[in-house]
């Protein structure tokens, strides 16, 4: 299991999938991320030996688990937003649900200038 400090760790990388979305992430968004480690708790300071679990500490395994939370923080926003649908409220008040083809056009449009313009920057 993963420890509190890797937890953390993979919890920061979550502000990279909002902002693959077009999030800003500013002070006032509310936008947190939690995590629960299943490992033991480890005092500071034992009164006492302490026997620690086996932690992952492979480098390139954590930076797997990291791109892993990027790419599904980005995919569950997409899903909530396509998945919506138009709902009527109180007072007439509407909220109309995204047409999903057109947002995955004008998505895909987005990608690929982005992969244009980093070829022609190679160059």
């Amino acid at each position: 299991p993963l420890n509190t400090h890797q937890l953390g760790r993979l919890c920061k990388r979550a502000a990279f999938g909002l902002a693959r979305t077009g999030s800003t992430c500013h002070g006032g968004s509310g936008d947190f991320v939690i995590a629960f480690s299943t490992t033991r708790r480890v005092p500071d300071r034992p009164k006492q030996l302490v026997v620690q679990e086996n932690v992952l500490f492979e480098q390139n395994i954590m930076s797997s688990f990291a791109l892993a939370v990027i790419e599904s923080v980005e995919e569950a926003i997409y899903n909530s937003l396509l998945m919506a649908h138009t709902v009527v409220g109180r007072d007439g008040n509407t909220r109309y649900g995204l047409p999903a083809d057109e947002v995955t056009a004008i998505v895909q449009r987005a990608s690929h200038r982005k992969v244009n313009d980093g070829q022609e920057a190679n160059e």
